[in-house]
């Protein structure tokens, strides 16, 4: 039961009375704008911030800090909208940079690409993450962060751009990225490009040419010569007056906020005073205004003098290094050691990552490096993880000698092969530290007494580096690792293994005939060490390559010889893979019955000895047998535990054709609504890393399918030329099975367009992009589906919608332009397009 319209009076009265006492403390105010907005009065929660914010501005930082977020939540309270993101949470407060915060969001609503330039140190980072924060609620699609500073080689950034958004490209170029990202309304924000600054230039050029929704906001030292590029120049905090050194006048100034603000972070006794307001304002003064060089003076300031840290600023600080060192010299012996030593990871790194690098305990010593501010934390799925600006992570490799780098790789390069080695929840936790393992592989490429340790690595955890989206990168290590790899590799069963994870990245780039030729070497290896496992699931690469290439003879007869291998182990899990391979063999040319014991024996095995990913293809496959010899009701069972089983084990290319065959199995039956339901999902998964262009097109034929029994001609004629236009491209032929079905909807959509009208649809679906195509399945079912009935301000975008709610609350556009920080102008602006949308005329009328 809601809460009554008498009893939310009675509420709202009580907060109100509570506030009158003069030491009310904020939480009241907190909990009647809460009220307010839960009753939808957005205005009335401004004016309750307005009239009580003012008792607690000249509190203490954690006030302010907690007042802004209060504004915030007013401003941007959108319970209805569903908002996407990968921006992390801020640690601290914004402090001194609202006006270039403000200033910057508003530009980027106008300018496509908008580039945040400054010195190191300056914040640039900081007021990008409060930038992406701020106009979140406005992009449909959400705001996407990419810290760049673990790319190395340019040629890989959209590959790597596109893993951090959880995008597939079906290839590693901008390209195809473009038509993946076509129909997204959002922010990219690309976070320290300069390392890689010809190569973000080119991908933003490249995506802008297609992505005309999509903005960009970049942090580098300088521009990076994007066409339509805006610059804006970020400069230091500005710095107290010299002339004045009492409280009032120093707490005016950003530099000394943020000093006293990080200061009191570490040590809450921390406070200005009038005896040391004087002191610390010369201090900022010293460093230049600098956020990075102020926070790191700021966090010793609890245990060391002021004077002692002045003596150290008056040292030297011509640049951060300067700043970074004078910190440095403060640490004792164990904490410094321990910050050289973390330089060398190139992204964020766990807490067993950081002690794998050293000799001894690091705990106090991590701790010691946060308070510094020299490495920084945060919470991911509530597990700590770490990381180094990107002057700090210099600084340290450039005090870490060669020979202490080398040795510091190697142990964590032993760290690493030891979860390799180790229980799978320890490889798991592999394909967390890509951009790390990648980073000491690459270090240690020319060291041969790393090779076996490297091939462990790879050999665990190559495959789901390429699932995860890292195919390019993963074939560049493998093959590094190959070629480095001891003088007789035949005695090692890792380099095998890593043959085979070679032949798994070539057939999902494409490349299905080397594919086929690295798995029947790795097979051939595996059989001379007497490794079943690796020979049979080497044959199995080899199977799904040649049904790739359209070679089903070979195929079947790779699926024989595995199977027979494997019967000869009394080993569940390497049967069972054999076992799957053989029945899938069968399918794949449309020999179902054939299939059926093979099947049928497989789910007979133990179950818990079955790995999953095995168990959830098996099915799948099984599902599509079943259907075709009309047991419909079984092959939903399967498919539906297909798609639970791959789920759990991220591997959306089996979720995804799991989906494709409760997408046919609906159609079939002629619910029309539930198979578009089914292949709008697997569509979905398209922008997950890992699915491989087959699987796609499958998607997309079954669209197409849904969208004929829907009597949407056109559009599915469309669908259905980007699929084959997508199946020519990638060299993804149908075997033998899907060719019969994808001629009879070929057949069918003809003989209803006519020839003329139905080739023109073809034509039109090839040169539409793949996002372009994913907005036209979402709409399917646009027609039929019953109207809503329209909310007051729908249709409007979410700042149009606080605009309105504001003003239909009586507040001025003044008021509204103050609070939002934009022009009176853009609120004129705005509520001339909320009257044109909702066909009104006066403000009266809101």
């Amino acid at each position: 039961m809601g809460i009554t319209t008498d009893t939310f009076s009675r509420r709202l009265e009580h907060l109100r009375r509570a506030l009158e006492r003069p030491n009310a403390p904020l939480e009241v105010v907190a909990a009647l704008i809460d009220a307010l907005l839960e009753g939808g009065d957005r205005a009335g929660a401004l004016q309750a911030y307005r009239r009580y914010a003012p008792r607690y501005e000249n509190g203490a930082p954690q006030l302010r800090t907690r007042l802004r977020a209060l504004h915030e939540r007013i401003l941007w309270n959108a319970p209805e909208t569903t908002l996407q993101t990968n921006v992390p949470a801020s640690r601290y407060v914004m402090v001194g940079r609202e006006a270039e915060t403000y200033a910057i969001a508003e530009q980027l609503r106008i300018t496509p690409v908008l580039c945040i330039t400054g010195a190191g140190g300056v914040g640039k980072t900081r007021i990008a993450l409060e930038v992406a924060r701020r106009v979140l609620p406005e992009y449909a699609d959400g705001v996407w962060w990419v810290d760049l500073s673990p790319i190395e080689d340019g040629a890989y950034c959209a590959e790597y751009v596109a893993h951090i958004l959880g995008l597939t490209l079906i290839d590693a170029t901008a390209e195809a990225f473009a038509e993946t990202l076509a129909s997204k309304s959002c922010v990219l924000v690309l976070d320290r490009c300069e390392r890689v600054a010809d190569a973000v230039r080119v991908l933003v050029d490249d995506l802008r040419k297609h992505c005309t929704a999509v903005r960009f906001l970049l942090t580098s030292r300088s521009a990076i010569g994007a066409a339509g590029e805006h610059e804006v120049r970020v400069a230091p905090l500005d710095l107290p007056r010299e002339d004045r050194s009492d409280r009032t006048t120093m707490l005016s100034s950003p530099a000394v906020q943020l000093f006293v603000e990080r200061a009191a972070a570490v040590d809450p006794r921390f406070g200005l005073t009038e005896e040391n307001a004087g002191a610390i304002g010369a201090l900022c003064r010293k460093l230049g205004g600098l956020p990075l060089a102020i926070e790191l003076a700021a966090s010793s300031a609890g245990h060391v003098p002021l004077s002692h840290i002045a003596q150290r600023v008056d040292a030297g600080h011509e640049d951060i290094f300067q700043t970074i060192r004078w910190s440095y010299d403060l640490l004792d012996p164990a904490a410094a050691a321990t910050l050289l030593r973390l330089g060398i990871f190139a992204g964020p790194f766990g807490f067993d990552e950081a002690q794998a690098t050293s000799g001894e305990q690091i705990a106090s010593s991590l701790k010691r490096l946060i308070d510094a501010a020299l490495v920084h934390m945060r919470l991911e799925g509530g597990t700590p993880e770490y990381y180094l600006l990107d002057s700090a992570r210099d600084f340290a490799l450039a005090r870490l000698t060669g020979d202490e780098a080398a040795a510091v790789n190697r142990r964590l390069l032993s760290y690493y092969a030891r979860l390799a080695r180790g229980e799978s929840s320890g490889r798991a936790r592999l394909e967390l530290s890509f951009s790390n393992i990648a980073n000491v592989l690459a270090a240690l490429s020319d060291d041969a007494d790393a090779s076996a340790e490297a091939l462990a690595v790879l050999a665990a955890a190559g495959i789901r580096f390429g699932v995860l989206g890292h195919v390019d990168e993963t074939t560049r290590l493998c093959e590094s690792a190959l070629d480095n790899a001891a003088a007789d590799p035949k005695h090692s069963s890792a380099y095998v293994d890593v043959v085979r994870t070679l032949a798994w990245l070539r057939n999902r780039k494409g490349d299905f005939r080397k594919a086929i030729e690295l798995a029947r070497e790795s097979a051939d290896l595996a059989l001379a060490l007497d490794v079943p496992r690796l020979v049979v699931s080497a044959l199995s690469i080899a199977y799904i390559a040649s049904i790739n290439a359209g070679d089903y003879d070979a195929a079947r007869a790779c699926s024989d010889e595995a199977l027979e291998v494997a019967r000869k182990t009394e080993d569940a899990a390497i049967l069972a893979d054999a076992l799957r391979s053989a029945a899938g063999s069968r399918v794949a040319i449309g020999d179902f019955e054939a299939s059926l014991p093979l099947y049928d024996e497989l789910l007979t095995l133990d179950v818990e000895r079955v790995p999953q990913t095995v168990l959830a293809m098996a099915m799948h496959d099984y599902a599509i047998a079943r259907f075709s010899l009309g047991n419909s009701q079984v092959a939903q069972t399967l498919a539906q535990r297909s798609a639970e089983l791959s789920a759990q084990r991220r591997d959306y290319s089996t979720q995804a054709d799991a989906h494709n065959v409760l997408g046919a199995i609906s159609l079939s039956e002629g619910n029309v609504e539930d198979a578009l339901q089914f292949y709008r999902t697997a569509l979905h998964l398209a922008n997950r890393p890992g699915l491989h262009p087959i699987t796609v097109a499958r998607t997309l034929e079954g669209c197409a399918a849904s969208a004929l029994r829907d009597e949407q001609l056109d559009i599915a004629g469309q669908i259905l030329g980007h699929s084959e236009q997508m199946r020519l491209r990638f060299r993804a032929p149908r075997n033998p099975f899907e060719r019969a079905k994808g001629q009879a909807l070929h057949t069918a959509l003809e003989s209803r367009l006519g020839a003329e009208r139905f080739e023109a649809c073809l034509i039109a679906g090839r040169t539409k992009t793949f996002g372009e195509i994913c907005g036209l399945a979402a709409r399917l079912d646009a027609g039929s589906a019953p109207p809503e009935k329209a909310e007051r301000f729908a249709g409007l975008t979410n700042r149009e919608r606080v605009i309105a709610e504001l003003a239909a609350g009586g507040v001025s556009n003044r008021e509204i332009s103050e609070d939002l920080h934009v022009s009176v102008r853009t609120v004129e602006n705005h509520l001339a397009a909320v009257y044109r949308k909702l066909g009104i005329k006066t403000r009266a009328e809101l």
